[in-house]
């Protein structure tokens, strides 16, 4: 038996459109985030989400400088929507 399963994080996308958004099975409870392949990103390190607009942050500093700059703040309040 087979599922296809979509969690929608937030719309990196929409806020950040020249980037490619990719997505790949981690270990469990991980959410990482990478840029090039640079971890700016772990809930396994902070043990919470991100704060949404520390990433896209992160993200257009990226784009402009090539400067990767770690996210630590995590939101108050966890979610996450399953599709």
């Amino acid at each position: 038996m087979s599922a296809t399963v979509r969690v929608e994080y937030w719309d990196l996308k929409a806020a950040v459109p020249e980037v490619l958004v990719t997505g790949e099975t981690g270990r469990s409870t991980s959410f990482e985030v990478t840029i090039d392949g640079k971890l700016i990103f772990s809930k396994l390190e902070s043990h919470g989400f991100p704060v949404h607009e520390e990433i896209i942050g992160a993200v257009k500093k990226y784009l402009s400088s090539k400067d990767v700059t770690k996210v630590t703040d995590i939101q108050k309040e966890s979610y996450c929507i399953i599709l």
